[in-house]
């Protein structure tokens, strides 16, 4: 995101005594028709996941033994925010795959005898989504700030519509317009804390997409056309 480059030094000088991770939190393929539904639960899921008991009873001096109250007010101070990117894939014409990418800041406390590791996560997720199977989580340490703006820089990738209407053609256009009207003003991308004072501390610019044109489906072409060119002037099918 453009955003954050020119502010990511600060950021990090200001942060680095925290400890950064990507997540990936993945859920079997649904019906297309089934996107936004699903969506509800894996973000109602995620917020269950950042009161989990497991980080209340962390052996840390910061947190008193006896209290087991897993309310996410205690465990929000150890988690110092973060970005969460939804993606839903193209899986066939009937199908779809959502799932969460996720940049976490958290207090350095959660290293050492207190780390989360990749198979524990898998089954806190499974737990807070109600799952029948163990899902698939990927979950790595980021370690220097260009990791970091990597990570955002990636939030902002954009669905490939033009090259999966090359991959699939008409069967993905259908896909695209039923996913459109599942996902109509459902947020892609949600900012917590420190991330959000981040981008506050920056005006939006973002040059790549000021360059992209709007496009939209022509029936009679069969074809994904730039807004402003002369074919998208062409009379459209009934």
């Amino acid at each position: 995101m453009a955003i954050f480059n020119k502010n990511i030094n600060k950021f990090y000088e200001e942060n680095k005594k925290n400890v950064f991770f990507s997540l990936a939190l993945t859920v079997k393929n649904c019906p297309i028709e089934d996107v936004k539904g699903e969506v509800e639960k894996m973000s109602k899921g995620f917020e269950k996941l950042l009161t989990r008991k497991t980080f209340q009873s962390l052996q840390n001096p910061e947190i008193n033994p006896s209290k087991t109250d897993c309310s996410k007010k205690r465990f929000q101070g150890y988690v110092q925010g973060y970005v969460r990117k939804l993606e839903v894939d193209y899986s066939g014409p009937e199908e779809a795959h959502p799932h969460f990418h996720i940049l976490l800041c958290l207090k350095p406390c959660m290293l050492g005898k207190n780390y989360i590791c990749r198979n524990v996560l898998s089954l806190m997720w499974q737990e807070v989504m109600g799952l029948d199977y163990e899902p698939q989580v990927n979950m790595k340490r980021l370690k220097v700030k260009e990791q970091i703006l990597q990570e955002l820089h990636y939030f902002a990738k954009p669905l490939k519509i033009e090259e999966n209407f090359r991959r699939y053609g008409k069967p993905f256009m259908v896909w695209l317009c039923k996913y459109e009207k599942q996902m109509e003003r459902k947020r892609d991308i949600s900012f917590s804390k420190i991330f959000q004072e981040l981008k506050k501390s920056a005006p939006y610019e973002n040059q790549s997409l000021q360059k992209t044109p709007p496009y939209f489906w022509n029936r009679d072409l069969e074809d994904y056309v730039d807004y402003y060119s002369p074919r998208s002037t062409l009379p459209r099918a009934s």
